[in-house]
């Protein structure tokens, strides 16, 4: 009997021995656990203030993008309008666009009634002068006296700008293109969206990018350039 006593002491001191072990690693378990939890809970707090971030930086980027755009408002860049003269002097340059394209525009907005009489010189063109770069038709970047003399320049010259000749039905091409002056953020955007294969057309109006899907004639607003992509076709 002694003996059976003394291997049921040592079955039970092991069997101690191992509950001991079990409950060391319980402990060393549910302190994993709530390390575990609490890193968790910091990863989602992280997560939280990362997006709180990013949404501040947008704001941020959007009020940038707006200054900007709206300093350049009364701008716009012209293309492949020969100069005369000395292409450095600001005021010959301002001259030949005058002449060559915006006066024909001037004069037909004029007799079309937007204009009591056709705007001077003086009074269409703040400053014009080209653009510097490695392009050999370098833009001209011209700033209108006012926005109302850029807004009518900009809707009259679809029909009354230089032309080149008409090819049966179709319309010949403006001779010297005339575009807002955009941001380099908004740019790229329009440049995406007139790209993208489900756009019929996309340009800048007041202020803002609009574009029209295939066999829509709806026109979609982008009220911030910096939303994601493919949310600006959920509008």
């Amino acid at each position: 009997m002694a003996g059976i006593s003394d291997k049921l002491d040592g079955i039970s001191e092991q069997l101690q021995a191992v509950r001991d072990r079990q409950d060391e690693q319980d402990t060393k378990l549910a302190r994993l656990e709530k390390l575990l939890e609490q890193s968790e809970a910091e990863k989602a707090e992280l997560k939280k203030e990362n997006a709180v971030m990013k949404a501040e930086m947008i704001t941020i980027k959007e009020k940038l993008n707006n200054l900007e755009q709206r300093n350049r408002a009364p701008c716009a860049r012209i293309f492949n309008v020969p100069i005369a003269g000395d292409p450095s002097d600001n005021n010959t340059v301002a001259v030949q666009v005058y002449q060559k394209l915006l006066l024909p525009i001037l004069n037909g907005a004029t007799t079309s009634g937007l204009f009591e009489k056709i705007p001077s010189l003086s009074d269409t063109i703040e400053s014009a002068h080209i653009l510097p770069g490695p392009k050999q038709n370098k833009p001209i970047l011209c700033r209108f006296k006012s926005p109302r003399i850029k807004q009518i320049i900009m809707q009259s010259k679809k029909e009354y700008a230089p032309r080149s000749p008409s090819s049966g039905d179709k319309q010949g091409a403006l001779l010297y293109p005339l575009y807002d002056d955009l941001t380099r953020d908004v740019y790229a955007l329009m440049k995406k969206l007139g790209a993208d294969v489900r756009v019929q057309a996309a340009w800048f109006a007041n202020g803002s990018i609009r574009f029209r899907l295939n066999n829509a004639d709806a026109v979609i607003r982008v009220h911030s350039i910096y939303s994601p992509y493919e949310d600006l076709f959920n509008n």
